[in-house]
């Protein structure tokens, strides 16, 4: 375990429901070392944004840590109280949420929301916080920042909403950026731009990021390493080189299938049926049902093991390889 980023260890989330427990979160396990981008990737539904929000403190109504442990620099966060959480979040742990179009409130202008996190965590005088908060806005490319500083959220375009939102994330230099969905709803261009600016921002305060998608473009374009998820479980982890190159996870494979290269002359394929609901999982493997390799072996519950350094996967047909 390392002391430096952040170590999740064996996570598990427990949501009560009408339907009873349910548990999108099972025995997740990863780490983000400092200064280092992690993505977490897979399709809508397989427990992504409820893994960030157990980092931060930010579950649902019902919802509950029910195993495992989060340490940041050493230190366990997953037992904090909700006065601790509120202590470190957005000064040493900062989230960029999903829709900046209505993550942002309307009717407060934007330099005011950036400054709200400085009053928060800062005993910064009033006198000079604008100055701290035009400087941000500087450094994540906003341009005319004093003009911005005065705007409303609906006078700006959703690329400068999205760089409000990494502004305010930023503000406090936090040891650990999530970063949910930061590019949903742009276009390439703004979102080249955007992926530019975090990996820039990692760069000057050597910030750990972790980075949650469904767009693999934008893992190969930036991640360092990659864990894939399917209903709440870590199906495959590995390097970003090892995940292109020997995707071993029939669910990973399905996946990289999907995308369309240049290179590529035959008709994309696609995985059959869709993510399970929580009240339904299936039995062993989850994702068997939908798996071209499954067989009877496939309904008890497959070991993670390391098939190669480095390179661990869910799996009953990946075995580690001989040297």
């Amino acid at each position: 375990m390392t002391e430096n980023g952040l170590v999740v260890d064996n996570l598990s989330v427990t949501l009560k429901t009408r339907d009873g427990d349910l548990m999108p979160v099972s025995c997740v396990s990863m780490e983000i070392p400092q200064g280092c981008i992690v993505g977490l990737v897979g399709e809508s539904g397989c427990g992504k944004s409820m893994t960030a929000r157990s980092v931060m403190g930010l579950l649902p109504y019902g919802g509950s840590i029910s195993g495992g442990h989060i340490f940041l620099d050493g230190t366990d966060i997953s037992a904090f109280t909700p006065k601790q959480m509120r202590s470190i979040n957005g000064s040493r742990i900062s989230m960029i949420f999903q829709e900046p179009m209505t993550s942002l409130n309307p009717v407060v202008r934007v330099g005011k929301q950036i400054e709200e996190v400085l009053l928060l965590h800062t005993d910064i005088p009033k006198e000079q916080r604008k100055e701290h908060v035009l400087e941000i806005m500087r450094e994540v490319g906003i341009p005319e920042a004093e003009r911005r500083y005065r705007a409303y959220p609906f006078e700006l375009s959703g690329g400068l909403r999205q760089r409000v939102m990494i502004a305010m994330a930023m503000i406090c230099k936090p040891e650990l950026l999530i970063a949910d969905e930061p590019t949903t709803a742009l276009d390439v261009t703004i979102e080249a731009q955007i992926l530019k600016l975090m990996e820039s921002l990692r760069r000057s305060f050597n910030t750990s990021v972790l980075l949650i998608t469904h767009n693999l473009g934008v893992v190969a374009r930036i991640c360092d390493t990659v864990n894939v998820m399917y209903m709440g479980q870590i199906v495959e982890s590995c390097v970003k080189t090892a995940l292109f190159e020997n995707p071993q996870h029939p669910y990973t494979q399905g996946l990289l299938a999907s995308l369309p290269r240049l290179d590529r002359s035959e008709r994309l394929t696609n995985i059959k049926g869709t993510v399970p609901p929580l009240n339904a999982v299936p039995e062993g493997c989850r994702f068997a049902d939908r798996c071209p390799l499954a067989t009877g072996l496939c309904r008890t519950d497959p070991p993670y093991q390391e098939t190669e350094p480095g390179h661990f996967v869910r799996c009953h047909h990946c075995s580690k390889k001989e040297a």
